[in-house]
């Protein structure tokens, strides 16, 4: 809720405060690009750190800021964004370099590392920064890399210079980004789901209602008995994966309930009598309905889905599936409905864009497929959300790029019923 109408979370009181503070100038940036001044290489390494950390964009600065800010450098120091000016030379030369990095056309944000003074009239020359905010309208924030202090001395100090003063590197950091994530949103009319319309999908007609949604489903059957399964998989083609059916099991990998590559009937049927054996024993008086045999689908796991929470409507899931949905909780929520915009967003500050793009050594998984799934996921159950109360996708099977993704083990809880299982 808080990111659709652009409400910004603070961890603590402390960042509360230094958000409160930058956003007390009234300015807000175009982008998320931050230039910063500083006068210590100490302070420029730390913001390396920082920034990776905290996610905050530091880019190049432009060829035409570098040459402009060659006359305000000391010798032996290169400009660059993080900028080290070396030993500070008083409110005209910082002023100076400054208005330089403000009319880089690749900064939306200034920071000036500086503390305020604790003594009345220990800046000369308050009126250059006063200049300086008439000559841009970027936000511009002063920073100092600890808390320190606050005279009232400093408070009018700060009042003078007309831009706020934050304490701390990380809480600087965070408050900038904090600036950019409400003005991306400001003014936007949030999207409001409409009232649920009147749905006839059942169980039966779940498989063909996916796949008209344009959310792939491996080749599968449904079997009664483990000599059926057997020939199941023949018929499919190895591998395949086998699961227990069960309207009392929902998570079937925790009961032991799913067995994967199986290249062979034998090892088949072999695995069909010891899941039986292993949904009892996990689930005593389970009811079974069967087996159902599955083509064995690779790929990046994520995990998908859709439910009405009572305070907020009707939500989106996205993130790392498999077994990592516990382990990482690596995932993103979203109000419905959601754009194309929205969903790419999610999964860009998610750990599992890291495995769509190949990591150590492994394919390129089609990510584009997976943006596709999630928003056919997300419009399937606005439509059918009258029927079912949650669906789920996990694992959604990510495939190497330009082979499209595979719902591998969907599930769904019925309103007109207790559970639901495909």
């Amino acid at each position: 809720m808080c990111e659709r109408y652009g409400i910004r979370n603070c961890s603590s009181l402390d960042d509360m405060l230094e958000t409160a503070l930058a956003f007390d100038s009234g300015r807000l940036p175009k982008g998320p690009r931050i230039g910063f001044v500083t006068t210590s290489g100490g302070t420029v390494d730390l913001l390396y750190d920082y920034a990776e950390q905290e996610g905050a964009v530091m880019p190049d600065y432009s060829e035409q800021t570098l040459k402009g800010l060659v006359p305000f450098m000391q010798e032996g120091i290169e400009p660059k964004n993080p900028l080290d000016l070396g030993i500070p030379m008083g409110l005209k030369h910082a002023a100076g370099v400054m208005d330089v990095v403000s009319r880089d056309p690749n900064v939306d944000m200034i920071a000036w590392a500086a503390m305020l003074p604790s003594k009345a009239g220990a800046w000369e020359g308050v009126e250059e920064l006063q200049n300086l905010l008439k000559r841009t309208d970027k936000p511009i924030l002063g920073f100092g890399r600890m808390s320190y202090q606050m005279t009232p001395e400093a408070v009018e100090a700060q009042q003078a210079a007309g831009f706020p003063f934050v304490q701390g590197l990380e809480p600087t950091l965070r408050a900038m980004n904090a600036l950019w994530f409400h003005a991306a949103r400001r003014g936007k009319r949030p999207l409001v789901p409409p009232p649920a319309p009147p749905s006839d999908l059942s169980p039966d007609t779940l498989d063909a209602t996916l796949t008209r949604y344009g959310i792939a489903l491996p080749k599968s059957r449904n079997v009664a008995t483990p000599v059926e399964a057997a020939a199941a998989a023949e018929a499919i083609g190895f591998p395949v994966v086998l699961k227990i059916r069960s309207p009392d099991i929902l998570h079937k990998t925790e009961a032991g309930g799913v067995v994967l590559d199986l290249r062979n009937s034998e090892a088949v049927q072999r695995a069909a009598e010891g899941l039986l054996a292993s949904a009892q024993d996990a689930k005593p008086g389970a009811r079974i309905d069967g087996f159902l045999v599955q083509e064995m689908v690779s790929g990046v796991e994520a995990i998908v889905g859709a439910r009405q929470d009572p305070l907020y409507g009707p939500l989106l899931l996205v993130g790392a599936g498999g077994v990592l949905v516990e382990l990482a909780k690596d995932a993103a929520l979203r109000l419905l409905p959601v754009t194309a915009d929205d969903v790419a967003a999610m999964i860009d500050g998610l750990k599992l864009d890291k495995l769509l793009t190949g990591f150590r050594g492994r394919p390129v998984a089609d990510r584009a497929a997976l943006e596709a799934s999630v928003l056919a996921l997300a419009q399937f159950y606005l439509d059918h959300r009258a029927n079912i109360e949650d669906v789920e996708i996990n694992p959604l099977m990510v495939r190497s790029n330009g082979r499209g993704a595979v719902a591998v083990d969907v599930r769904v809880i019925w309103r007109n019923e207790n559970e639901g299982n495909a």
